[in-house]
Parts: C-alpha cells; sequence; structure tokens
C-alpha cells in the first residue's frame, strides 16, 4: 500500500495538483529570473543554484534565497539523476512562503511549468513515477521483515 501524504503547504488549494502525480523528491536545480519578450523570454540575472522540495509534470516547489513574486517568471534547468541532461522549463511563481529552515531568509516558490518540452516533461514525470515505486517497494518490504521478525519473536508464540 502507498501512503498517503498530505500535499505541500504551498500547493494545498491548487487545482493543479490534479493533472499530474506529486512527489517530495529533493532534486538539485539552478534558476534564473527571465522575462516576456514577446515570443521569448529573456534573461534578467544570473543563474543560482537550489534544489526541489516537490515535483510534479506541472511544477515544482523549489527554495530560493532570493524573494521572487507571484506573476514572475523563472528558467529552470532541474537536474534528473541517471540521467544525461537537464529539464529546462519556463515557470511561473504562483505562490511563496518564508523557508523556515532559514529563519525567514530563503523562500519556498510554488511554480508551474508555462514552457516545458513534452520529452522532457515525459522524462520528469517517467523519474518521479519510477522513484514513488522504488518507495513503496522499499516499505512495503521493510513492513514485511518487521511483520516476519515479531512472528518468529518468542513472545509471538504465547499470543
Amino acid at each position: 500500500m502507498i501512503p498517503e501524504t498530505a500535499p505541500h503547504p504551498l500547493l494545498a488549494d491548487s487545482p493543479e495538483q490534479r493533472r499530474f502525480f506529486r512527489a517530495d523528491l529533493l532534486l538539485p536545480l539552478v534558476l534564473s529570473s527571465v522575462a516576456e519578450g514577446g515570443e521569448e523570454y529573456v534573461s534578467l540575472g544570473k543563474p543560482t543554484w537550489s534544489r526541489c522540495l516537490n515535483v510534479s509534470g506541472n511544477g515544482v516547489v523549489l527554495v530560493s534565497p532570493k524573494r521572487h513574486q507571484p506573476g514572475d517568471y523563472l528558467f529552470l534547468r532541474i537536474r534528473v539523476p541517471d540521467r544525461e541532461h537537464l529539464v529546462c522549463a519556463v515557470a511561473e511563481v504562483i505562490r511563496l512562503k518564508q523557508d523556515p529552515a532559514r529563519g525567514g531568509e530563503g523562500w519556498h516558490l510554488a511554480c508551474a511549468f508555462r514552457l516545458i518540452k513534452q520529452a522532457e516533461q515525459d522524462l520528469l514525470v517517467k523519474y518521479i513515477l519510477h522513484e514513488t515505486l522504488e518507495q513503496a517497494l522499499e516499505n512495503s518490504i521493510d513492513a514485511a521483515r518487521d511483520a516476519s521478525a515479531v512472528a518468529a519473536s518468542p513472545a509471538a508464540g504465547l499470543r
């Protein structure tokens, strides 16, 4: 049985969470601010290393040292383990809150992908599903071992 998890607090009332499965996975990424420039996006700043806290085929919750406003656009390069290239996307900041782990000095940004190649989105979704299934399998194996250990214990015969 796959354990149910509560959605990330920034995503609690988001309609986007219904389109793709969402998982709490820590993935490294590089982000930079961009602006819409007609039919393309123009870089506005220096790239910053960061990490995803939660990811789906629709978007991410990420940690940012800089405050971005809802409606801001970011260019994201997400590192998917065991893959040759980075998943690249333009994402819009939907919501934000201060990062409690950094004493309010950083930000958790909920971002929705606005521009992502279908092949890269598919790769990201496959990775999320693979990791989620691996975690569920490990959890069920651990539960079976625990049940076997309890059944084999001397106290089990006293029941």
